[in-house]
């Protein structure tokens, strides 16, 4: 398990209630990931380690943190309802 209360918390100017509540929603979302998924995310995302140290943490090899980073953040992405980085909109003449 990892405590996030021993993640420094990173100031960023602007709107602080916009700002609460996107990391309300996002905090709840990360929740809902299954455990592994969440644990190679706040390793990732909160503590900033590499892929290299998340894998020998969490035994298991790098590729598969990355796909479980890939699939968390589409999970995420789509939790926020945010567009999914790579998607490029069709339009018709």
């Amino acid at each position: 398990m990892v405590q996030l209360d021993a993640v420094a918390e990173r100031a960023i100017p602007g709107d602080f209630a916009r700002e609460s509540v996107d990391r309300v929603a996002l905090l709840a979302a990360v929740g809902e990931l299954p455990i592994q998924m969440r644990a190679a995310v706040v390793l990732r995302y909160y503590a900033d380690l590499p892929v290299e140290a998340i894998a020998q943490a969490l035994d298991k090899s790098p590729n598969t943190i990355k796909a479980q980073l890939q699939t968390a953040l589409d999970h995420l992405r789509l939790a926020l309802n945010e567009p999914a980085a790579n998607t490029t909109e069709i339009s018709h003449a």
